[in-house]
């Protein structure tokens, strides 16, 4: 089996050497790029790289913009950006454009590798699964498709993930904490406020395609569910 591959883009040589050396060390072929457009031709359609690891600032442009450009593609390609700025505008900037991860320079290299392993979990196709569905919503865990009505449901790796953990089980309460475990990997140690701002993404691309559906309920004080009506 191939290793899976990771592509760095960062135009500090440090950063991209100790990401580099971190993600050889954990059995995983490393690409790296120094600017968007660089990091841009290598996305061939028939060999991308399993994930990116993408800074925001370039020297030819920002990672937003590459990001949406990434976006565009065919293949869906996991994102986990990272940014010397820790403001939660910025998180919800990446994570607005199609990141589905956002980490903030300096970072624990323990940290790093579990939301690199935690976004290849969940972006990796399963085969052979029943899909799971409620209502008008349907997750195929064949295909990794999601669709409303029918209609495909553009979800990020991470969002597909945490509608797939509600839908697993409906009814089921389940807290922020819970959710970063099942999702963003036990070992994370960011701020609990990403999972909001996913639940509210999911929401409002759910309501784009269905504007009377809005399966996923806040609990006060506990958390969310998918609601068993």
């Amino acid at each position: 089996m191939r290793p899976q591959t990771v592509l760095v883009v960062d135009d500090d040589p440090a950063i991209v050497s100790g990401v580099t050396s971190l993600l050889h060390q954990a059995d995983y072929a490393v690409l790296s790029a120094a600017t968007g457009a660089a990091a841009l031709a290598i996305l061939v359609p028939d060999n991308p790289p399993d994930l990116i690891i993408l800074d925001v600032m370039l020297p030819d442009t920002d990672g937003y913009a590459v990001c949406r450009q990434i976006r565009q593609l065919p293949d869906y390609i996991p994102v986990l950006m990272l940014s010397a700025r820790d403001e939660t505008v910025d998180k919800v900037t990446g994570l607005d454009v199609g990141a589905d991860d956002y980490l903030t320079k300096p970072f624990e290299p323990s940290e790093l590798l579990a939301r690199v392993r935690a976004l290849l979990r969940f972006a990796a196709q399963r085969s052979g699964d029943q899909p799971l569905a409620f209502g008008p919503l349907r997750l195929d865990l064949t295909t990794h498709a999601a669709t409303v009505n029918h209609a495909p449901l553009d979800l990020t790796a991470t969002e597909w993930a945490v509608l797939a953990v509600l839908l697993a089980e409906p009814g089921r309460v389940f807290g922020r904490e819970t959710l970063l475990n099942r999702v963003w990997d036990a070992d994370f140690l960011g701020d609990s406020r990403v999972v909001d701002v996913c639940i509210q993404r999911i929401r409002a691309k759910i309501a784009v395609l269905a504007p009377d559906f809005a399966p996923i309920e806040t609990v006060r004080g506990f958390g969310y569910r998918l609601g068993t009506r």
